[in-house]
């Protein structure tokens, strides 16, 4: 585990240019839109309700987050 600061930033810096590098992204013929799957394999439809449900409780948790809340997991 990195604990020098120095360390820990030059980590995120390599891994956030992994991450942007173009060279390192799959090309547009290594993806493909899966549309044969299995309907027992999708689980059942999601209402827009509860889209709207899950969106609202994750904006609660980033201002509990940004008030300085800690989650009890």
């Amino acid at each position: 585990m990195l604990t020098d600061s120095d360390k820990v930033r030059d980590r995120w810096k390599e891994y956030v240019e992994d991450l942007y590098d173009k060279n390192n992204k799959p090309q547009e013929e290594d993806m493909h839109l899966e549309t044969d799957t299995e309907d027992d394999v999708k689980g059942p439809p999601i209402l827009f309700s509860e889209f709207e449900a899950a969106l609202s409780e994750l904006k609660m948790e980033r201002q509990k987050e940004k008030m300085g809340y800690q989650h009890n997991y």
